[in-house]
């Protein structure tokens, strides 16, 4: 935060003001508790509000029910319905998980998240198949084409092609995870509406989850950062969300972010 930045908001009571600041130093991590109907979804958006009152301010809302719709539309963000469909039945927003390959870490987080799709089919994953993944991620990473149909058609290990089947686009998760390019473009002000993508099996919810994590942490490199988790009852409940929400709290104070909870 710049030298002699405001207080996140400034409450009058009568005479007397109150400067709300959700850091003590330089950690900003909040837990809201409160009964249903209380408010709790209003402070929300108002601590996102306000929140964009600081340069290069970013912020990641985790919603259920749209409670931070109006907010978001208000200040410019971008509202994502996750598994919702649109009008003729596709989903509103389609992913390709795999556009980002130019690091060392991008291939190594490629290769690590189609073990999980593999081992979310029933495969028990092997040293053969790790190194299938890994060359067949190399090669596409010097391909034009990199959808996860474009995977399949190259990787040789017909247990693994069998096992993808059910995220490229003929199979039921094709048309969210198979795009031939990416739908989300993360911008200063981004919240992903999950009430649909937390009723889904756990085979179509994980690769979803996992790469809306890894979007939101390359966007982690300094600036100030909220990541708003609204209904966390929700999140908590799930344990891949759980998993990393507890590595959030710990890690993410390095990365100038706090993470902010609401919960009955």
């Amino acid at each position: 935060y710049p030298p002699a930045s405001p207080p996140l908001m400034l409450v009058a009571s009568g005479s007397t003001p109150f400067r709300l600041n959700l850091h003590v130093d330089d950690v900003g991590h909040t837990l809201i508790f409160g009964p249903t109907g209380s408010g709790k979804s209003t402070l929300l958006a108002l601590i996102a509000a306000q929140f964009r009152r600081y340069p290069r301010a970013q912020i990641f809302a985790f919603d259920k029910g749209r409670s931070m719709l109006p907010v978001t539309l208000a200040a410019g963000g971008d509202h994502y319905e996750i598994g919702e469909s649109d009008g003729d039945g596709a989903p509103a927003l389609a992913f390709c998980p795999l556009a980002e390959l130019g690091t060392d870490g991008d291939r190594a987080w490629a290769s690590e998240w189609i073990e999980t799709l593999v081992a979310l089919q029933g495969v028990t994953i092997t040293p053969d198949h790790r190194n299938a993944i890994s060359r067949q991620v190399g090669l596409l990473a010097s391909s034009n084409g990199r959808s996860l149909s474009d995977f399949v058609s190259g990787v040789q290990m017909r247990e693994i092609k069998e096992a993808l089947h059910h995220y490229t686009v003929d199979g039921p998760m094709g048309q969210l995870l198979d795009a031939e390019s990416d739908g989300l473009s993360l911008r200063s002000f981004q919240t992903f509406e999950i009430e649909q993508l937390m009723n889904m099996g756990e085979r179509s919810l994980v690769p979803v989850l996992t790469y809306l994590f890894r979007r939101i942490e390359k966007r982690l490199t300094g600036a100030p950062s909220l990541i708003i988790l609204d209904e966390a009852w929700l999140m908590l409940g799930h344990p891949t969300f759980r998993d990393k929400i507890r590595e959030w709290l710990k890690v993410l104070r390095k990365a100038n972010c706090a993470v902010v909870l609401a919960t009955q």
